[in-house]
């Protein structure tokens, strides 16, 4: 595997050194630090690849609201990591994920409960249909060690008559540090939305393709081993294999659908009411497989035998094919500042959980509204109620946005949700015999918050309220237990931005006081970054050296488990507190964007291991350089 030399660690860190002491010129005064923005919409035609041209792009939810970005320069272009701050993983990139600030799930009916890979995936809810004649094309892609790579890929333009075609693609290529820790994980979208001329129809198509195939090890047996050089090091001990050449624990998670939305604007949307009918299809199949088949000594008492039920190996494999049919009608009235929405759902699933098979039939009907009667103040509200097999499940958020004037906005919130127990926390089979079968309640969540928005500060700043009901979690033989009665969990947040035009400071933070231990979160978790700007070469080139720190405090012991695709408490010791920092340098050149970073440079010089679950350490040093070209014009 490949490292750099200390080179290039005095490299990144002299870089960050200069922030304070070179004088730069700015390209224009008024931009922000970390920003190439420009406001002005220039004329169609051919272009300078390095005019910045404001983008377009809707969601499939409604076609008749725009987002817009633009080609920017900013600290974040310097990372390339597709998760959160605040999400835990096991060390690797692509790797299963949990997130430390919980929050209300809306996934009320039937569902696997395999969710730890979802932030590497595409949503098609979330996909980006573009809606102009100027074309998107942006690919980025960076590189840690020989074979520790991660690439993604935007492209979407519009054509003659209406036709909108848009493209996503992601990949992950991780050898990790320790024996037998590759992961590939793969996403790709294409979607077509047709915008009839006449205004009097949409019609969306899209395919959707998310892979995952991951090497597992059980984690590190014997922590004591890392030593000096820190470097990756694939003789430490690892409880699921011992061959350096074929890994023997695989998990492989597939996901393939095919969308499609029809919309017809049968009255327009005047002063008076106007009227949409819409009809939604979706055919999907998910494949969920675990498979070990060379059982190793340490293996035996990894499982344990509540797990390991054949000497000839373990096999967890579940397979589902499912039909979602909807259909709706929206009403927006302009005059009344409203929007009515009601829609019926039809779910039809057939589950082959090996051994065993069994159909799902599930209907809701779904309710949505949003309001603004007054000026400063708009309201939503969302409801969801389950018939037929998902019958008591139901889900409920209203929320309000209070414009105040130079105070900025005050936002509430309240969400309520009762779901069905996830088919992982209900019944599992190995090897084709039943390991659990459990018969819980109901899951009920409710969720609080207030949050005052000052957007032209930069600032947010609020507090939020979780109430769970007979909670479910993994014990410490990942099996499921039910908590009886209800507990709370509190959140009081901030996140802030300064701009100082030549130094730019960003920080988050989260207190999340007497958190439960069935949870296993951290009380405080904050991050910071600091970064400048210099401008270099008669301002053609932009240099941006900075720092990010990320800390989350200590909490219960907790672990993952790949057999349940779970992560599950171990009844041992705590989850240390965790406090790195990364260095960086990025680098503009027009079109083109470049950076170096070093994660963990604190690590290269002290001898501690960073952990968010038990087994399974953090690089230290760890060295990755990317490029980007974006083409917007």
């Amino acid at each position: 595997m490949y490292h750099c030399s200390r080179f290039y660690f005095w490299f990144v860190f002299g870089f960050l050194s200069v922030v304070t002491t070179v004088s730069a010129q700015q390209n224009n005064p008024e931009l922000p630090i970390g920003s190439t923005r420009q406001d002005t919409v220039v004329e169609q035609g051919i272009l300078p690849l390095d005019t910045a041209v404001p983008m377009t792009y809707v969601l499939i939810s409604n076609p008749n609201q725009n987002f817009t970005f633009s080609d920017t320069f900013q600290w974040e272009d310097n990372k390339h990591i597709p998760i959160l701050g605040y999400q835990a993983h096991l060390g690797n990139l692509g790797s299963a994920t949990r997130s430390l600030a919980p929050s209300i799930n809306n996934a009320i009916g039937f569902h696997t409960g395999w969710t730890q890979y979802d932030p590497y995936y595409l949503h098609q809810e979330s996909f980006r249909y573009y809606n102009q004649d100027v074309p998107v094309s942006q690919i980025k892609y960076s590189q840690a060690g020989q074979e520790d790579t991660y690439l993604t890929l935007d492209f979407g333009r519009s054509f003659a008559k209406g036709f909108n075609l848009s493209v996503a693609y992601r990949r992950i290529n991780q050898v990790g540090e320790f024996l037998h820790q590759r992961q590939k994980d793969t996403g790709f979208s294409v979607g077509l939305w047709h915008d009839a001329p006449s205004g009097k129809y949409d019609a969306f198509y899209n395919y959707l393709n998310n892979a995952i195939v991951a090497e597992e090890n059980g984690g590190v047996s014997d922590p004591d081993s890392i030593g000096n050089p820190r470097w990756p090091d694939e003789s430490i001990p690892v409880y699921l294999s011992n061959s350096p050449i074929d890994a023997s624990a695989i998990t492989t998670h597939k996901h393939r659908s095919f969308l499609t939305k029809q919309i017809f604007h049968v009255l327009p949307d005047t002063s008076g009411f106007g009227m949409d009918i819409w009809l939604q299809g979706k055919f999907s199949t998910g494949l969920f497989k675990y498979v070990d088949e060379d059982i190793i000594e340490s293996a035996i008492t990894y499982y344990g035998p509540g797990y390991l039920l054949d000497e000839r190996g373990i096999r967890q494999y579940t397979f589902l094919t499912e039909n979602v049919w909807s259909a709706g009608v929206s009403l927006p009235w302009k005059a009344a500042h409203s929007t009515l929405n009601a829609s019926l759902k039809y779910r039809g699933i057939l589950l082959q959980q090996e051994p065993t098979e069994r159909n799902i039939t599930e209907l809701y009907l779904d309710a949505s509204g949003e309001f603004q009667w007054i000026e400063p103040l708009k309201l939503k509200g969302d409801l969801s109620l389950g018939l037929g097999q998902a019958e008591g499940v139901f889900s409920f958020h209203a929320e309000a946005d209070l414009k105040t004037g130079i105070l900025g906005h005050l936002l509430g919130y309240w969400s309520i949700a009762s779901r069905k127990p996830y088919m992982v926390e209900s019944t599992l089979y190995v090897s084709q015999q039943l390991v659990y079968q459990t018969d819980f309640l109901n899951p009920f969540t409710s969720e609080f918050g207030v949050t005052w928005d000052l957007r032209k500060e930069k600032m947010q700043a609020g507090v939020k309220w979780l109430l769970f009901d007979n909670y479910i979690y993994f014990d410490s033989i990942s099996f499921p237990q039910q908590r009886e009665g209800s507990f709370s969990l509190r959140r009081l947040f901030l996140t802030k931005e300064f701009d100082f035009k030549k130094v730019g400071f960003k920080g988050s933070i989260f207190w999340q006081p007497d958190s439960p231990e069935e949870i296993a979160v951290p009380d405080l978790w904050y991050s910071a970054s600091l970064y400048g700007r210099i401008n270099i070469f008669d301002k053609k080139v932009v240099l941006m050296p900075g720092a990010d720190i990320t800390y989350n405090g200590g909490f219960n012991g907790i672990s993952y488990f790949p057999v349940n695709g779970r992560y599950h408490l171990t009844d041992g010791a705590d989850i240390p507190e965790s406090f790195r920092i990364d260095v960086g340098i990025g680098l503009q050149i027009r079109f083109i964007k470049a950076f170096a970073r070093m994660e963990d440079f604190v690590g290269l010089f002290k001898d501690r291991i960073l952990y968010q679950a038990d087994l399974y350490p953090h690089y230290r040093g760890y060295f990755k350089f990317g490029i980007e070209a974006g083409f917007f014009n």
